[in-house]
C-alpha cells in the first residue's frame, strides 16, 4: 500500500548522514530508480514465497481455460512446415524453427502449434506474470506437451523461473501433461538440449 512505501522509504532516510542526503537530492533520479528497483525486487520475492504456500496448501491450482479457435490471424507468418494445427503459424527464430521443424517428422506427433503471445495465446498463471510456451504439441498417446525453446544466453534466474512453473503445471494437469525447457546446446539442470529431448518426445 502506499502508506508503507512511505514507511519503507521513511526508514531508508532514517539512517542516513546529512552528507548521503545531499548528494540524494543532487542526483535524485539516480536514487528514485535504485529505491524503486528494491521495492521490485522485495515485492517479486515476497510474490514468490506466497505463491508457493498458496500452491502447498492447494489455493493455486489447475482450471480449464484455454480452447483453440477455429483460426488464427498472426501478424507475422512462418513458413510452411508440416503437422501445424493451422494452416500458418506465428513466426519463429532460427532455432524455433529448426526445432518444430524435427518434431514434426515424428510418427507420434498429431499437431504442433506456435503459440500465440499478448494475451491471445496459452498461458501459465505465474506469481508475478504469465507464462506463454512457445509451443503446444500433441502426440498419438492423447499427451499434450509444452516446449518453451531457449538460446544458451538465456540461462537465468527468469528461465529458472519459468521451468520450475512450468512443471508444476504438467504436474497438476496429470500425468498426460508435460512441460520442457529446451536450450539449443547448453546443459541446464532440469532442462533439456535440442538433440536430448528428441528420445523424450518420440516416447511420448
Amino acid at each position: 500500500s502506499e502508506q508503507d512505501l512511505k514507511r519503507y522509504v521513511g526508514r531508508v532516510f532514517e539512517s542516513l548522514s546529512n552528507d548521503q542526503i545531499r548528494d540524494i537530492i543532487n542526483n535524485e533520479f539516480i536514487y528514485i530508480q535504485k529505491i524503486k528497483n528494491k521495492i521490485s525486487d522485495l515485492t517479486a520475492a515476497y510474490s514468490k514465497q506466497r505463491f508457493k504456500i498458496l500452491l502447498d496448501s492447494n489455493e493455486v491450482f489447475v482450471k480449464e481455460n484455454f480452447s483453440f479457435g477455429e483460426s488464427i490471424n498472426p501478424i507475422n507468418l512462418s513458413t510452411a512446415i508440416g503437422k501445424s494445427l493451422y494452416e500458418r503459424e506465428d513466426t519463429m527464430n532460427g532455432f524455433e524453427q529448426n526445432m518444430i521443424m524435427t518434431i514434426a517428422t515424428m510418427d507420434n506427433v498429431v499437431f504442433w502449434h506456435r503459440n500465440l503471445t499478448r494475451g491471445k495465446g496459452f498461458f501459465i498463471n505465474g506469481y508475478s506474470s504469465n507464462h506463454y510456451p512457445d509451443f503446444i504439441i500433441y502426440t498419438q498417446k492423447g499427451n499434450i506437451v509444452l516446449i518453451e525453446t531457449k538460446g544458451d544466453d538465456r540461462a537465468n534466474d527468469d528461465s529458472k523461473d519459468k521451468n520450475k512453473l512450468g512443471k508444476i503445471w504438467a504436474e497438476k494437469s496429470g500425468e498426460n501433461y508435460k512441460y520442457f525447457m529446451v536450450f539449443q546446446t547448453k546443459k541446464v539442470d532440469d532442462c533439456y538440449t535440442a538433440s536430448s529431448i528428441i528420445e523424450v518426445l518420440k516416447r511420448l
